[in-house]
Parts: structure tokens; C-alpha cells; sequence
């Protein structure tokens, strides 16, 4: 550090002089070694492999009973209420009202919030309707909670019902778990992005209108399945807006858990190709690195978790990768859609 800065500052530090003098000579080379820096990073020695803490191994230590027909029971649902609902003129009102019948009937203590959005310029006042239920632990005073959300509309403008659907299959699933100890919220939303955030601000006390709340927020994953018969595995997408991240740990348990869930998770939605040789292992690891630089620096994101991050709610988006052979026309998104798992 003496020979960065001396006594007198940096106006007698040697290296400092020594770099202003030669400063033009040595910015070319300093560029140049910057950018094949950068182009080493996809290559597996410089890639530090993601460790297991002990919060990612707890999945490996829980046996999963979903799939059960009571929960594929609960999942059908929806589709009865939405056509229970069909006289209801107003897609989004009738959307609300056949969840929110659903979640009550489950047990879950449920509210539907209408709200107005006029703050963006030139978006223009924005109505929308978001219905929220939860499920309270019984072991649990209410202090901490976990959230799904999801929007009616997939980031792709396919129609959620699918995501909706295992929304209420996983509110049963959860009623048999007598020994969890944290409160279960399920948000479903008709604005996106738009809907989460109306809903965290009156659900923080911010603005009026929510009054079944529970406690703090630990963590909160979106779903974004598209109409399909079966997908082939999901794409996790973490990034909110102005760079922001959630923690790590959580990013690896999803993905324990669905490695061991036989559903694997794949950054961004690239799928892993066992027989890909040395180059083009590079360039699938450099897309991923420069796409997920891109997504940090312009701010875009999947799914409706974004809005999370920005209340330290560490959040991610769970979207469903399929192929046009088990893909279901938009049409065919409606009650009585055949399930994908």
C-alpha cells in the first residue's frame, strides 16, 4: 500500500505518477486483458461450483405426497367454478369470484382487492382484481408466511390456468401437513406485475383495502405455466428490476428440489445437453452469463416476482419449458384443459 500511496498522498505516490504518465499506453491493454477476462468466465475452471449450504439440503430430507386424487380433486376445482361463474359478464370479476369461492371452501381465510393504477404516464388508470387466500399453520402464531402468486396471463400472454389449478391442488396438499409452522399465502392476480404490487402495498399497510393479512414474508415463488399436456422441465428465473437478486441459498434449494421432484429447473429456461461438446458448452454458459447481464441491466424480468424483491421478499418465477407437440391451443385454455403432470 506504501507504494500506491506515500506520505505526501497521492501526489508522491510512484505508482500513480507512473500510471498517469504512461496512461494512453496502458489503457489499450488494460481493455484488452478486461475483455478476455470476461470471455473466460463461461469456462468451467473459472466457474466456482454452486455449493451446498445446509438450507439446500434440507429438501433431501421431506418425502412429497402431491399427485394424490384428492389434490388432483382440488385442482378440478377451478374449472367447476369458473363455470359456476360463467353468468358473471366481467372476465376478470368472474376469474376472482370462482377463486376466491374455491380458496374458502378450501378453509383458507379469503379476500378479493380491486384497485385502481393511474402511476405509471401514459399507461392510464389501470383497474384490476387480485384474490388472495391463507392457510394458517397450526403449529404456527401467524409471525412468518410463504407465498405463491401468479398471474392469469403468462409473461408469454398465454392463459395461467394451469398455475391457478396447482395453486389450489397445493392449498390441499398443504391442509394434511399438520406439522408445518409457517402460514401459506396463494395471490392470484389479472395485472401482473401491476396486481403483486397494489397487493404488497395495502398487504404492508401502505394503502387501504386489505384487512387478512399474515405475518412477514420469508419467501414467495411465481408460477408461469403455459396451456401444455406435459412439460419438460421448468425454467427459473430470478432477476428483478435495478439488478436486484434473492439470496442465493434459496435459487439451489429450488433446484435441489426439483432435481430430487424429477422436474429440473434450468437457469433462465436453457436446458442442460449431456452429449454438447467443449464449444458448445461455452456458448450455451456464455448466452446465460450475457442474458442474465442483460436482464439485470435493462430491468426486465419473468413472471410477477419482481415486485417482491423490493420488499427483501426473496422471490423467483418457476415457468413451464414445453414444446410445440404437447402445447395446447389458446383456445383449448378452459375448464375441462387436460392437467400437464
Amino acid at each position: 500500500m506504501g507504494l500506491v500511496l506515500s506520505g505526501q498522498g497521492e501526489k508522491g505516490s510512484p505508482l500513480l505518477t507512473l500510471a498517469r504518465r504512461y496512461s494512453q499506453y496502458l489503457s489499450y491493454p488494460l481493455l484488452l486483458v478486461g475483455l478476455l477476462w470476461l470471455l473466460a468466465l463461461p469456462l468451467d475452471n473459472m466457474a466456482r461450483r454452486v455449493y451446498i449450504s445446509e438450507n439446500a439440503l434440507m429438501p433431501g430430507q421431506a418425502d412429497t405426497e402431491f399427485g394424490s386424487t384428492s389434490h388432483i380433486q382440488a385442482m378440478s376445482l377451478i374449472d367447476s367454478a369458473l363455470l359456476a361463474h360463467e353468468h358473471v359478464k366481467d372476465p376478470s370479476e368472474r376469474q376472482a369470484q370462482a377463486v376466491g369461492s374455491v380458496f374458502e371452501g378450501l378453509g383458507l381465510d379469503t379476500q378479493i382487492h380491486r384497485f385502481n393504477y393511474d402511476e405509471v404516464q401514459g399507461v392510464g388508470d389501470h383497474r384490476g382484481i387480485n384474490v388472495h387466500g391463507i392457510l394458517r399453520a397450526p403449529r404456527s402464531d401467524g409471525v412468518e408466511a410463504l407465498l405463491l402468486a401468479a398471474s392469469w396471463r403468462t409473461s408469454d400472454n398465454y392463459t395461467n390456468l394451469n398455475a391457478v389449478r396447482l395453486m389450489a391442488g397445493m392449498a390441499k396438499y398443504a391442509q394434511e401437513q399438520v406439522y408445518w409452522a409457517k402460514d401459506i399465502i396463494l395471490v392470484v392476480t389479472d395485472a401482473g406485475e401491476i396486481g403483486i404490487e397494489k397487493w404488497l402495498r395495502a398487504y404492508h399497510g401502505q394503502e387501504p383495502g386489505l384487512h387478512v393479512r399474515s405475518g412477514i414474508i420469508q419467501a414467495a415463488v411465481s408460477l408461469d405455466l403455459p396451456p401444455a399436456k406435459k412439460y419438460n422441465g421448468l425454467g427459473l428465473h430470478f432477476e428483478g428490476k435495478t439488478g436486484q437478486l434473492p439470496n442465493l441459498d434459496f435459487i439451489n434449494t429450488v433446484q435441489k428440489i426439483s432435481l430430487i421432484e424429477r422436474m429440473p429447473a434450468y437457469l433462465h429456461g436453457q436446458e442442460d445437453v449431456e452429449s454438447e461438446g467443449w464449444w458448445d458448452g461455452y456458448v450455451r454458459a456464455a448466452r446465460l452469463l450475457l442474458g442474465q447481464i442483460s436482464a439485470q441491466a435493462v430491468g426486465s424480468s419473468v413472471g410477477v416476482h419482481a415486485p417482491f424483491l423490493r420488499y427483501r421478499i426473496d422471490a423467483l418465477t418457476l415457468s413451464g419449458i414445453t414444446d410445440e407437440r404437447n402445447r395446447i391451443d389458446e383456445s383449448a385454455g378452459t375448464p375441462g384443459m387436460p392437467y400437464a403432470w
